[in-house]
């Protein structure tokens, strides 16, 4: 649901906004017309709305049970907030791409998760994310979280969908520098 209204409220307000470049025109006609642009912007629009609902749902609950302030709950360790060690591990995923220092151990929150597939094989888990793997061992959490892996098919999918979506997403941003830059009227 993220993925797909992330992607159709931009696409379809840049579509309407730039109607006179040939590129909108074209997705234009590929969604059924502006009016039908239209109707998938309001679409993804109640979509967003939705989903964010039942986020802030699912965070009251998840914090009624937690026996935690709403201060530790938002801002405490394992929260999705940004916090001062966030800013000390900005730089180490760069180091590690360019050779110029060791692998990041990742704790609950990476930049590659299990967003689609809901779950992954324990020695991945033990690689892509070691702080936590070590943290749930200490805790004696780990057997509670282990599910069993994903098939493979359902990997392919979500991998190919995922791409697909970055790609999407790329040729946008494309688009929109392109027609913001040289025909913006």
């Amino acid at each position: 649901m993220v993925i797909t209204s992330f992607l159709g409220l931009p696409m379809t307000c840049m579509m309407l906004k730039f109607s006179y470049t040939r590129w909108a025109q074209v997705l234009s006609h590929l969604l059924g017309g502006f009016e039908g642009a239209g109707l998938i912007h309001r679409f993804c629009a109640a979509l967003t709305f939705t989903y964010f609902g039942l986020h802030l749902w699912d965070l009251y609950r998840q914090h009624r049970g937690s026996g935690k302030t709403w201060r530790q709950s938002i801002f405490g360790p394992g929260s999705m907030v940004l916090n001062r060690a966030d800013g000390r591990e900005f730089g180490a995923p760069l180091k590690w791409f360019f050779g110029k220092g060791p692998r990041p151990e990742y704790g609950r929150w990476t930049y590659w998760t299990v967003v689609f597939t809901g779950g992954e094989p324990l020695e991945k888990f033990k690689l892509d994310r070691p702080r936590e793997y070590r943290e749930l061992l200490e805790r004696g959490e780990l057997e509670k979280h282990l599910i069993p892996a994903p098939p493979p098919v359902v990997v392919a999918f979500w991998r190919r969908f995922g791409f697909t979506a970055l790609t999407i997403g790329l040729v946008m941003i494309l688009l929109i520098l392109c027609a913001a830059i040289f025909v913006y009227k």
